[in-house]
């Protein structure tokens, strides 16, 4: 066995358990849009009671949304990065979210350089391949940046993450705890493919 293998092997846990090691009143940072590793965020908000304070970033949430509930608040406060359908009620509501506009460059030099510094990323990535390698798939612009520049990472490992190039793989994450959960990338719930036009 490689050591890569045995280190890898060695951090595989529930996501109950991964999510167990965010602690109180830091920043978490989920990955974006498709990338956002739904049941990590699932065994959090399920888990909500052990949290307060707990600061949750995006850029566009694909997920369900949940920690944006009323009954999450003072465990979980949301800062939007981009709003959208599932995030924009509480932004106005005003308690139990906040909007600050961000485009996804600015949002990397932002986590790269400490203007906003992430404690936890939750991320989603491939299993790895031979060497140790992962690749973040789909979710790839700022999610990299907030993953490097994070204090622990959590990732989701999931076998239907799509293996992309270019900035993607990237060494089999220092994570607290990850976490093999087969299934689809977090599907868009109000995104339809558009209709073909007749000619």
């Amino acid at each position: 066995m490689k050591d890569w293998q045995k280190e890898y092997e060695s951090k595989l846990v529930s996501a109950e358990e991964a999510v167990r090691k965010i602690p109180n009143g830091c920043q978490v940072h989920l990955g974006h849009a498709a990338g956002e590793p739904a049941a990590l965020v699932e065994a959090m908000v399920a888990n909500y009671e052990q949290y307060e304070n707990v600061r949750v970033s995006c850029f566009a949430t694909m997920g369900k949304g949940d920690f944006l509930d009323p009954e999450m608040e003072g465990h979980f406060f949301h800062t939007a990065l981009f709003g959208n359908r599932q995030t924009r009620p509480a932004i106005h509501e005003g308690r139990r979210a906040d909007y600050v506009p961000m485009g996804l460059y600015q949002g990397a030099r932002s986590f790269a350089d400490g203007t906003f510094p992430i404690d936890v990323a939750l991320i989603s990535v491939t299993p790895p391949n031979e060497e140790g390698y992962v690749s973040l798939g789909v979710s790839v612009c700022a999610t990299r940046v907030a993953a490097k520049n994070a204090k622990m990472v959590i990732a989701q490992v999931n076998d239907q993450m799509p293996w992309t190039l270019g900035r993607a793989p990237c060494m089999s994450p220092r994570s607290t705890g990850s976490w093999s959960a087969p299934g689809p990338c977090t599907p868009s719930p109000w995104w339809s493919p558009p209709r073909r036009r007749r000619p």
